[in-house]
C-alpha cells in the first residue's frame, strides 16, 4: 500500500489490504447550536415519573454480542439485570462498597417486570466474597416486601456487630411516597431481609409526601442521610414546603450504637428561601470519613454549595463553591457555565473534600409577565466536568478556583461536538430531567455528565463520567455513551487527558459508579444496554433488558495512559524537538495521502493505522532510517469513509495524528 521513505521512492500499488470499518461516520452540522428556549425553575425541576407507558415485558437473559470492539478493554462481568433503567434523576449514588478482605457489595434499583408500574421494583444486589460473586446468574428479585427504589448501601456497627444496611425509598404505584425501608443483614456479605419504614413522620397520603431519593454515608457510629421531599409522580401534584422551599432537601442522622434517630428531616443551615426556592431530585451527594461529613447540593439556577460537619452531623458549616444568583442572572452578552446538579463528593484519607460536577452554558435573556426566565443555552460550546477541593491556598488564604477536568471528546477533530440529528440525544441521553430545560416539548441537557470520584492508597485521584461518542449512533440516530476516566497525581492541581474505559460500539454504557477507595485497581459498576437513553416514562425509547456490569481496571494502566487518550481525538506521547510528524496532506482524502516526518538520528520507523476503537488495521516497519526529513505515502482506497488514526514511531517515541477518509 505504501513505501517509506524519501519522496523520490515509488509507490508500490500492488500492496492493498481490506478493512471493514465498524460504522459509517456521519458529517453533520459544523457549528455549535444555540437554542432560545423559555425555562422556568419550576419547569426545570420536573423529573421522570415512577411510571411509564402500559406495556408489560418480562425480563429475559441478555445475549451480549462479542464482535470486534464491543468488549471493554479490561473486560467486565455481569452481576445483575433489570428492566428498570432509571437509576438516578441526576447525580450518581454511592452504591458500590469495598470492604476489608476483598469483600465488595453492589446495589441498584431492579425490577423483573416492566410496564406501567414496575410492581416488583426493589433493591437488587450482589456481593463479592472469597474471590467470586455470590449470585452468579442475573439477580432480578428484590428482597423488600414492598415496592421501593433508589437504594443506598453501606456498613455500620449495630450494637457491637458490623452489618450492612440499605435505605430504599418507599413508593406506592401511585407515586406518593412515605419515607424509607431501612434494612440490614447479619454481617458483611450476607443476605438482606426486608426492614421497617422510617422517616415517614411527615407523610400524609393526601397532602404531604415524605422524603425520597436518598443518599447515605456512615460517619463513625452514625448514618447520615440526605433526601428530598416530593411526590414522585410527574408534575408533582402534591407539594410540601419547609422554610419557604418547595420540595426541600433535608438530612437525617441515625445513631447505630443506640439505634435511635438524632435528627429527622432537618434543614441544613442557610439552606433557605434566600437562595433556594425548589429542591430537585438527586442534585446532591454525600460522603463521610470518621466523624467528618460532606454534603454537596447543586442544581441548574442554584448555587453549588458544600456543607461540612466534623461531629458526625450535629453541626454544619456552609461554603458556596459556585455561585448562581437567580435574582440577578447573567445577561446574554456574558454567557456563564452553571452546574446542572450532576455532583459528586468524597473525603480522602487526609480529610480533604473533593467535588466534581457537570456544567453547561446559559445566559439570561428576559423575564416575561409570568416571571419565566428566558435563557440562551450554549449547548456544545460550554460543557464538561469541573473539579474543586476545600484545601486553602496558603499564598492567597482562599480556596483555589475550580478547574475543568473532563470533556466530551471531539472524535473527528473539527473542534465541534456534532451529535446525531435525533433531538432525544439531549432529551433522554442525559438520564434525568434535572439536567434538562423544558418548554413546549423541546428539552436540552448537558453533554458530559455523571461524574464520580475515587482515590487510591497513594493519594491519586480519579474521576469517571459519561460522554456521547461522535459517529457511534443507533438506528434512529441517537448517540451512544461511553465511560471515561481522568486522573490527578498531585492532589487535584492538574489532571491528565480523558481515557475511554468501555469503548463499546452500538452499546450504551451509563450510570458509572466508582468505589470510593481504591488500592491497585479502580472498581466500577455500570449499566449497559443496546439503546441510548432511558425508557422509564418515555415511549420513544423501548423498554429493554439492562445488564448491571462490574469492571476492575489496573490503576497502573490508567496512570501510564495506556488505555487510550482522547484529547480532541488525537493522542501524542513521547514528543521532543527532534521528532515531528506532520498532518497528512490532503486531509480529508480518498486514495493516496502524503505524510511528512522528521527524525534527529538514525532509527527504525514503524507506521501504524488504527480505527477509532484502537484496532490495528495496518502496520509496517522500515529499518535504519537516516536522520532528516522524510515522506511516506498511504493508499486508503480500500477503507470505508470515516475517521482513522495513524502513528509514526521512532525508537521509543510515538506521534499519532488523525486522518479522514472521504
Amino acid at each position: 500500500m505504501f513505501h517509506l521513505h524519501k519522496s523520490n521512492y515509488l509507490l508500490n500499488m500492488k500492496k492493498f489490504f481490506t478493512i471493514l470499518f465498524y460504522a459509517p461516520f456521519l458529517l453533520l452540522a459544523q457549528a455549535p447550536q444555540r437554542v432560545d428556549i423559555k425555562a422556568s425553575k419550576e419547569a426545570n425541576a420536573q423529573r421522570f415519573s415512577e411510571t411509564q407507558s402500559p406495556v408489560i415485558n418480562k425480563l429475559k437473559p441478555v445475549a451480549m454480542r462479542k464482535t470486534n470492539g464491543d468488549k471493554p478493554l479490561y473486560g467486565s462481568v455481569t452481576i445483575g439485570n433489570t428492566l428498570y433503567d432509571l437509576q438516578s434523576n441526576n447525580a450518581v449514588a454511592n452504591r458500590l462498597q469495598v470492604y476489608s478482605l476483598g469483600r465488595i457489595t453492589a446495589a441498584w434499583t431492579t425490577s423483573s417486570d416492566g410496564g406501567a408500574s414496575y410492581a416488583q421494583r426493589g433493591t437488587g444486589y450482589n456481593q463479592y466474597i472469597s474471590g467470586a460473586w455470590r449470585k452468579p446468574g442475573p439477580n432480578n428479585s428484590r428482597f423488600e416486601n414492598s415496592r421501593v427504589g433508589w437504594p443506598c448501601v453501606g456498613a455500620a456497627t449495630f450494637g457491637g456487630v458490623e452489618k450492612e444496611y440499605v435505605f430504599a425509598h418507599a413508593v406506592a404505584s401511585s407515586g406518593l411516597t412515605g419515607g424509607f425501608i431501612f434494612s440490614t443483614n447479619t454481617g458483611i456479605g450476607t443476605d438482606f431481609t426486608s426492614g421497617s419504614l422510617v422517616l415517614n413522620d411527615n407523610y400524609n397520603t393526601a397532602t404531604t409526601p415524605g422524603p425520597i431519593w436518598g443518599r447515605s454515608a456512615t460517619a463513625g457510629s452514625r448514618i447520615v442521610i440526605v433526601s428530598c421531599f416530593a411526590d414522585s409522580t410527574s408534575g408533582y401534584p402534591v407539594n410540601y414546603r419547609k422554610a419557604g422551599i418547595k420540595r426541600p432537601i433535608t438530612y437525617s442522622v441515625y445513631d447505630a450504637t443506640t439505634q435511635s434517630w438524632v435528627a429527622k428531616n432537618a434543614l441544613l443551615p442557610n439552606y433557605d428561601s434566600v437562595r433556594y426556592d425548589i429542591g430537585n431530585a438527586d442534585d446532591y451527594s454525600i460522603d463521610a470519613s470518621g466523624n467528618k461529613v460532606s454534603i454537596v447540593i447543586g442544581g441548574t439556577y442554584d448555587d453549588l454549595a458544600l456543607w461540612k460537619s466534623t461531629d458526625a452531623g450535629t453541626t454544619w458549616t456552609k461554603t458556596i463553591i459556585d455561585s448562581f444568583n437567580r435574582a440577578k442572572p447573567t445577561p446574554r452578552t456574558a454567557p456563564k457555565d452553571i452546574n446542572n446538579g450532576g455532583v459528586n463528593v468524597i473525603i480522602d484519607a487526609n480529610g480533604v473534600t473533593h467535588v466534581a460536577y457537570a456544567i453547561l452554558g446559559a445566559a439570561y435573556d428576559s423575564v416575561n409577565a409570568t416571571d419565566t426566565l428566558n435563557y440562551v443555552f450554549y449547548g456544545n460550546t460550554m460543557e464538561g466536568i469541573a473539579y474543586w477541593n476545600d484545601k486553602i491556598n496558603p499564598s492567597t488564604g482562599t480556596y483555589n478556583p475550580r478547574i475543568k477536568v473532563g470533556y466530551t471528546p471531539d472524535q473527528d477533530g473539527d473542534n465541534v461536538i456534532t451529535l446525531a440529528t435525533n433531538t432525544r440525544n439531549r432529551t433522554y441521553g442525559g438520564y434525568g430531567s434535572a439536567l434538562q430545560f423544558v418548554t413546549g416539548g423541546a428539552t436540552y441537557c448537558a453533554i458530559s455528565n455523571h461524574p464520580m470520584l475515587s482515590y487510591d492508597t497513594k493519594g491519586n485521584l480519579f474521576c469517571t463520567y459519561i460522554a456521547p461518542i461522535e459517529g457511534d449512533e443507533s438506528a434512529d440516530q441517537e448517540n451512544f455513551n461511553d465511560i471515561f476516566v481522568v486522573y490527578s497525581t498531585d492532589s487535584g492541581k492538574t489532571w491528565a487527558d480523558a481515557q475511554n474505559l468501555t469503548k463499546t460500539t452500538n452499546w450504551e454504557d451509563f450510570y458509572p459508579t466508582l468505589a470510593k477507595n481504591s488500592d491497585n485497581k479502580l472498581r466500577l459498576m455500570y449499566f449497559l444496554k443496546d439503546d441510548p437513553g432511558v425508557s422509564v416514562n418515555n415511549a420513544n425509547n423501548p423498554e429493554t433488558n439492562v445488564q448491571v456490569n462490574f469492571m476492575e481496571i489496573p490503576i497502573s494502566k490508567i496512570l501510564h495512559d495506556s488505555i487510550g487518550i482522547f484529547p480532541n481525538g488525537i493522542s501524542n506521547t513521547g514528543m521532543d524537538a527532534g521528532f515531528t510528524v506532520a498532518q497528512n496532506v490532503p486531509n480529508p482524502f480518498h486514495g493516496i495521502t502524503q505524510i511528512d516526518y522528521q527524525i534527529s538520528q538514525t532509527n527504525d520507523i514503524v507506521f501504524t493505522v488504527t480505527d477509532m476503537l484502537g484496532k490495528v488495521l495496518f502496520t509496517e516497519t522500515t529499518l535504519k532510517v537516516s536522520s532528516g526529513k522524510h515522506s511516506l505515502y498511504y493508499n486508503a482506497s480500500s477503507l470505508s469513509h470515516g475517521i482513522y488514526f495513524y502513528s509514526v514511531t521512532s525508537g521509543s517515541q510515538k506521534i499519532t495524528q488523525k486522518l479522514i477518509v472521504e
